[in-house]
């Protein structure tokens, strides 16, 4: 999605109203529940942090978490909405959360070697934020 490649890219605001659209168009043609509408919340939930609103993130990245759990997700996918909420949970400065949250992620990301980019990426960022 549009959405998407604007969020990995840093336009945060410009994904943000990409993904709005995404999540309105996927919930009507396919429905609310659809497992193509997990990828485009962590990113919007993503993008919302970078702009300092979190609390916009969390209900974001719960919708995503309990579409995950109806379908099967793809090898990886519950890592990146976990690191999502990590960041989240950061900014809303609960560190235990975030951490608990990353060792997850990290726990995912390990099993699955094509993804190491992604672990690397969780790894930096906790190293930076000096979460372990």
């Amino acid at each position: 999605l549009e959405g998407e490649l604007l969020e990995a890219r840093g336009q945060h605001a410009a994904a943000v109203r990409s993904l709005n659209a995404a999540d309105t168009i996927l919930a009507k043609g396919v429905g609310p529940e659809t497992a193509d509408l997990i990828d485009p919340l962590g990113s919007l939930a993503s993008a919302d942090v970078a702009l300092g609103r979190w609390k916009d993130a969390i209900p974001l990245l719960d919708r995503a978490l309990e579409i995950a759990k109806k379908h099967r997700p793809y090898a990886g996918q519950v890592a990146a909405i976990n690191f999502a909420y990590a960041k989240a949970m950061l900014a809303k400065h609960d560190k235990a959360r975030a951490s608990a949250l990353l060792a997850d992620a990290r726990a995912e990301l390990e099993k699955i070697p094509w993804k190491k980019r992604q672990l690397d990426a969780l790894n930096a960022w906790a190293k930076a934020k000096r979460l372990h």
